[in-house]
């Protein structure tokens, strides 16, 4: 081999070994970007009360859309103020499941000082569910988070505020009409237009 061919394989290894090393590089940024997106989206919950959901026997619900109450009758939810009332048990099931067991996103704030800051002076939301027992579970919801999404919230019976997903916490902003059964409404459509 002559002088120049060897000086060409040398140029050919080098380039070679200076490609390889590239794309070991351009895979170590993918991996560092991946797992730093995945520490970022992993949301780890903080399980602030767990009680028996089988167990409830009272629903309350205060928001903008007034007072609801529901009672359990003979294994069946009615509401507290009207009997004929059919309630959607998918929905009343979904917010004893969502008050049995509270879970929120993150601390926000050790102690209550500062209520209004968090629009939890006047709650947009309160939902309490009592026991068998006598136990009461208390959640109040004030204002949503920006950016993040969710509601800044807190127990009735804590001085901590904390952060509360919105898909597992928006039913207790419901009004009547999304927890009554749509079978009831549709019936009701029918007889109102033959009379």
């Amino acid at each position: 081999m002559s002088r120049k061919e060897k000086k060409e394989v040398r140029i050919i290894v080098t380039l070679f070994l200076f490609m390889i090393i590239a794309v070991l590089g351009y895979i170590a940024v993918l991996n560092y970007s991946n797992k730093k997106k995945e520490r970022e989206t992993s949301v780890e919950t903080i399980t602030l009360m767990t009680v028996d959901s089988e167990s409830a026997v009272e629903v309350k619900l205060e928001n903008e859309n007034g007072t609801l109450e529901f009672v359990k009758k003979d294994e069946m939810w009615k509401k507290a103020d009207d009997e004929k009332f059919v309630v959607n048990e998918t929905e009343i099931n979904n917010i004893i499941s969502a008050l049995s067991t509270v879970t929120a996103n993150k601390l926000i704030l050790d102690r209550n000082d500062s209520l209004g800051e968090y629009g939890l002076d006047n709650p947009a939301a309160t939902a309490t569910l009592t026991l068998e027992n006598g136990t009461c579970v208390v959640l109040e919801l004030g204002s949503a988070i920006p950016i993040e999404g969710g509601y800044y919230g807190m127990l009735d019976d804590g001085d901590a505020v904390y952060s509360f997903d919105e898909s597992t916490y928006l039913s207790l902003f419901d009004g009547e009409e999304n927890l009554k059964a749509e079978e009831v409404e549709a019936t009701e459509e029918v007889k109102a237009t033959e009379e």
